[in-house]
């Protein structure tokens, strides 16, 4: 029998031990009979799936350094409005194609690349607009037009935490202009 059917009907057996279609006695005969005795196939599928997860795990933290990395970026070397544009530009391609991925991949995370887009995006404006104007009443309005997008993005993908994060952002911006 060829390589490529007993990978196929390897694979059709451990499906059928995972969703319980057959004892899972009657499947791990099965996986000896086709692997010849030898049943290295699970120890391998564990092992890439652990390797795996340290890969999206290093992926993950790699995510969520993307702030210090654009603060060191922006704040602390003070580049030029270009040289602003593309470290904000690059960050924001890496997240765009991270979202792209975690949702083909359909997993949770995909709200990580979300916020972060977001955050990115809030911050930017605002270093771009004290580099280009540096005027106080400006960047509040900026500020204010992110709480009002999340808020509208969040009501129409049905996101929640960006409707939370946009009325908190509102109610925060409010009280700063009639108290202080």
């Amino acid at each position: 029998m060829g390589q490529e059917k007993k990978e196929i009907i390897l694979e059709e057996i451990k499906y059928w031990k995972t969703s319980k279609l057959l004892p899972s006695e009657y499947c791990d005969f099965l996986i000896m009979l086709y692997t010849q005795g030898e049943g290295i196939t699970e120890q391998k599928e564990h092992h890439r799936k652990q390797h795996g997860s340290i890969w999206f795990m290093l992926d993950l933290i790699f995510l969520l350094l993307l702030i210090p990395i654009l603060f060191l970026g922006l704040f602390f070397y003070n580049p030029s409005v270009i040289v602003s544009l593309l470290i904000i530009s690059g960050i924001l391609l890496i997240i765009g194609g991270h979202y792209y991925y975690y949702k083909k991949l359909n997993t949770v995370y995909v709200h990580l690349p979300i916020i972060l887009f977001f955050l990115i995006f809030l911050i930017s404006s605002i270093h771009l607009l004290q580099l280009i104007t540096g005027q106080d009443t400006l960047i509040k309005a900026i500020i204010f037009l992110h709480c009002f997008l999340w808020l509208l993005i969040g009501y129409w993908k049905q996101l929640y935490y960006l409707v939370a994060s946009g009325i908190v952002g509102v109610v925060i911006l409010v009280i700063y202009y009639f108290v202080i």
